[in-house]
């Protein structure tokens, strides 16, 4: 999340951009949602009680916490079946897409 500057100068508009999540694709949005809802109700309130879901949604937007844990349970159940046998070598990983295909 941004931070307001402590002193409002030239450099902390030009540099005021840095700290924020705008430039990305899928997490500006969000991370708009959840700041406009913290200027409604306020840092402490909004923070506490009124945009707990925004602001869980917008970090893990960023930090894709819950997606890396999925990727990770994948490969992992995928290596248990190679170990047991259950899956061959080639079939431990799915046939990748040809080489002049648009992803």
């Amino acid at each position: 999340m941004p931070f307001p500057p402590y002193f409002k100068n030239p450099l902390s508009d030009l540099v005021g951009t840095l700290l924020t999540h705008q430039d990305t694709r899928q997490c500006a949005e969000m991370e708009m949602k959840a700041i406009n809802c913290l200027e409604a109700y306020g840092n402490v309130r909004g923070v506490n009680e009124k945009c707990t879901d925004l602001l869980k949604d917008y970090i893990e937007c960023f930090s894709i916490k819950n997606q890396r844990a999925r990727f990770e349970e994948m490969r992992n159940e995928r290596f248990r079946q190679y170990r047991k046998r259950e899956r061959s070598k080639k079939e431990l990983y799915a046939e990748g897409p040809r080489v002049d295909s648009f992803q």
